[in-house]
């Protein structure tokens, strides 16, 4: 449950927040502190009762399910909620400008994107008329597929296990 909150989250977050120049650093960030967090947990599962780390983990899942309610909503999804004056508000905010937002290119950058988005209506059957999204998804599908054919879901269950044996 918590990787389902952590992947939405910090992915449309990052996404709608962060200049397209740090977006990428920003986005490797995210998977360097899942991998330290996962190398913790494994570190902590050596060394403690199941029952503790699962009081342990679902308290830090909880703490993080609170700390959700308290975000900032996106620029984004402010403008497409026909809520200018927040958006500018909650755009300066972020990206810490003391500017007016009709005087960032940004910003104004942001709302005709919108204003594109909303003007096109398009459905799932879309994405799979177009040869290129077509070519993503299966490039996307199979290396999920090998991915997980390599055994990295069964390693990770039984790691502490090899570990402590050793």
């Amino acid at each position: 449950m918590g990787n389902g909150i952590n992947d939405v989250t910090s992915s449309v977050y990052l996404g709608e927040n962060y200049p397209c120049e740090v977006r990428g650093i920003f986005c490797s960030f995210v998977i360097i502190c899942f991998c330290l967090a996962e190398l913790l947990q494994f570190i902590l599962a050596s060394r403690l009762d199941y029952g503790i780390l699962a009081i342990i983990n679902c308290s830090i899942a909880l703490i993080g399910v609170l700390v959700t309610k308290f975000l900032m909503e996106t620029p984004q999804f402010l403008l497409m909620k026909n809520k200018q004056q927040d958006a500018c508000r909650n755009f300066s905010k972020l990206r810490a400008v003391h500017d007016t937002c009709g005087g960032t290119n940004e910003f104004q950058k942001i709302k005709q994107n919108i204003k594109e988005e909303q003007e096109k209506k398009a459905s799932i059957k879309e994405l799979f008329k177009a040869r290129a999204n077509y070519k993503s998804l299966i490039i996307i599908f199979m290396l999920n597929i090998f991915t997980m054919g390599t055994g990295y879901a069964a390693v990770l269950s039984y790691m502490t296990i090899v570990f402590s044996s050793a």
